[in-house]
């Protein structure tokens, strides 16, 4: 088997896990990382001659997917929407999964335009609280 097919076959077996066998290996992935970067940072003092700069060590070894999986079971709470806008078009998506997504955006757009500026208003407060409340989670998360 070719090097595309391995990592496809694999990418498909990972996509079918569940998230609790996925956050398993995720931890995994974090325990051996810890330690790499604990051999790469002695063997970068024992060689300074060689110049490495500990910035790439340290990078992600998580996809954007991985690292919201493991937020989600940290209990770490979800960001708010940016703005009004793209509140409603969260809203709005939510109820048209089977309409390819570049249509969605279109459709979401048109409806956007369509409301009175009193219900846009109604999205913008909705998202300023969602916005503190998402501050108020965050600190007792840290905490």
């Amino acid at each position: 088997a070719t090097t595309k097919e391995v990592k496809e076959s694999l990418g498909k077996q990972w996509s079918q896990l569940s998230d609790k066998k996925r956050l398993k290996w995720i931890h995994k992935a974090l325990e051996q990382r810890k330690e790499y970067e604990e051999i790469m940072r002695d063997y970068i003092q024992k060689h300074p001659e060689l110049n490495i700069s500990e910035e790439g060590i340290t990078r992600s070894t998580l996809t954007k997917a991985e690292r919201q999986l493991k937020d989600k079971f940290d209990g770490r709470p979800t960001k708010p929407p940016p703005n009004s806008y793209s509140l409603y078009c969260a809203e709005l998506m939510a109820n048209m999964k089977d309409v390819p997504s570049t249509e969605r955006m279109v459709l979401c757009s048109q409806q956007w335009k369509l409301l009175s500026q009193k219900e846009k208003d109604a999205y913008h407060k909705k998202c300023d609280q969602k916005k503190k409340d998402y501050e108020i989670e965050l600190l007792r998360f840290l905490e």
